[in-house]
């Protein structure tokens, strides 16, 4: 009697494990990852930034530099192959 008891515990916990197995590996897939950033574009995007940041401050360079040359020599307007 004990012995069969035994046997019907050890059946119902296999078939537990059966039945977790089978839930665990019958999961929906999962969904598809977002896309990765493109890593170039936005490099491209921020050298493109810089260079126009470096143009402004070197045209607002110029201009101050046409404006304090212009004070030094009495003249109103430099030409700008002085300033190259």
């Amino acid at each position: 009697m004990r012995s069969g008891m035994i046997h019907k515990a050890v059946l119902v916990l296999g078939y537990v494990l059966v039945a977790v197995a089978i839930a665990a590996c019958g999961s929906t897939p999962d969904p598809t990852p977002a896309p990765t950033p493109d890593t170039e574009a936005t490099v491209q995007a921020r050298l493109n930034e810089e260079r126009a940041t470096e143009a402004t401050v070197e045209a607002r360079a110029q201009a101050m530099a046409k404006k304090i040359l212009g004070s030094i020599l009495g003249v109103a307007s430099i030409p700008n192959r002085w300033l190259n």
